[in-house]
């Protein structure tokens, strides 16, 4: 029976590995419209960190470790204007990851070595001390991106 909980939690080579096993997730969403076409809207999702199995600091026991826990907040203010007899234009500003948080998606299980590096100093780029797996999986979320465009409707 432990051994179907080790695959769910470790993924046995799927994309359970990434680190999406969350116990947790929390979203709040907000949508503010004023007056003169003006719109401000915000996402907050909230997670709890992954389940992985320890297998150095506690070899006897079947002992599961949890990552910190993940928190982003999403920003976006739009501007409306008429744009022609039906058309619609509207410029944004949009932030993502607004407090600029470094949430840990997974963590490089490439060798034994970089899995104790994890497992014991919480450090998810192991011995390589890269940004992603082997596999091209990003071990971190994104970092804060800041966009500034005009879509229009027609």
């Amino acid at each position: 029976r432990f051994s179907a909980v080790s695959l769910n939690v470790q993924g046995g080579g799927t994309a359970f590995d990434s680190g999406f096993d969350r116990t947790h997730r929390f979203t709040l969403t907000t949508l503010f419209t004023f007056p003169h076409e003006v719109d401000f809207s915000s996402i907050t999702t909230a997670a709890s960190g992954f389940l992985f199995l320890k297998q150095f600091t506690n070899t006897q026991e079947r002992e599961f470790g949890k990552s910190p826990y993940t928190l982003q907040t999403d920003l976006r203010f739009t501007k409306g204007v008429k744009a022609g007899k039906r058309g619609r234009a509207n410029v944004f500003l949009e932030v993502r990851n607004l407090f600029d948080r470094k949430n840990v998606l997974t963590w490089d299980g490439f060798d034994p070595a970089s899995s104790r590096v994890w497992e014991e100093k919480k450090d998810p780029t192991g011995t390589l001390n890269r940004a992603t797996r082997v596999d091209g999986t990003p071990i971190y979320d994104i970092a804060r991106e800041t966009y500034f465009g005009i879509s229009f409707d027609f």
